[in-house]
């Protein structure tokens, strides 16, 4: 199975120079990665990706924005998408994961997410299992379609809409201890949306001395431990 990789970004080049790092590192790699881009600055794509810049829209093009022209376009020449978002930290296994397990289902991804605040060094744990991020998401192509259709609602909550309303064979697995995704929040550039990036989630933990960050990412904490607002 080909996969298509998909990343949407907006003026976060530490996060996106990370990004790369973290694809670069994969056992299996995608046959095309596309980056759709309405930053100010365009992204510095190395590693030969499909790069869309959406020139003068800085933060106008939302991601469900954004997914819609993906899925509307064509563009994507793989059998399946994996979100791979910009700001995230995935495991050189991740794509790996995705081709097998979407071998038996449409829609796949890894559950009890850990979300982690990489400014203020504290982390929560989502504990969903009934639906994936959108981080950790994998689709076939042939959901596309269906996943359009959701791009339509304005509720910037895109993962949540395809795992409730999609009709499809779907699984989310659970990879405790071994994350092969862990949200990382915080980093330097346009602020993200949902839980632990701006406020402090109510169910939060500091981790002053990274080692929930360790054991999480092993010995890439390093990367992201000179973000910390002391």
């Amino acid at each position: 199975m080909n996969l298509t990789a998909v990343t949407a970004t907006c003026d976060r080049p530490e996060a996106f120079m990370l990004c790369q790092i973290w694809m670069s590192r994969q056992t299996r790699m995608p046959c095309q990665w596309i980056v759709l881009d309405d930053g100010n600055r365009k992204a510095q794509c190395v590693l030969g990706q499909e790069y869309m810049h959406f020139a003068g829209w800085r933060g106008h093009w939302s991601l469900s924005q954004k997914i819609s022209h993906l899925c509307s376009s064509g563009m994507v020449k793989g059998d399946a998408v994996v979100f791979f978002e910009d700001d995230d930290w995935y495991a050189p296994g991740w794509l790996e994961f995705c081709e097998q397990e979407l071998e038996q289902n449409a829609l796949v991804g890894e559950g009890n997410a850990i979300y982690y605040n990489v400014t203020y060094r504290r982390w929560f744990g989502h504990g969903n299992m009934g639906h994936a991020s959108l981080c950790s998401t994998a689709i076939r192509k042939t959901e596309l379609p269906a996943v359009l259709e959701q791009c339509k609602d304005p509720n910037p909550f895109l993962d949540s809409r395809i795992w409730e309303r999609l009709r499809c064979s779907k699984r989310v697995v659970n990879n405790d201890p071994h994350k092969l995704v862990v949200g990382i929040k915080g980093m330097p550039g346009t602020p993200g949306y949902g839980s632990g990036h701006g406020m402090r989630d109510p169910n939060s933990k500091d981790d002053y001395d990274l080692v929930v960050l360790k054991s999480l990412v092993g010995g890439d904490y390093k990367v992201y431990a000179t973000f910390w607002n002391l």
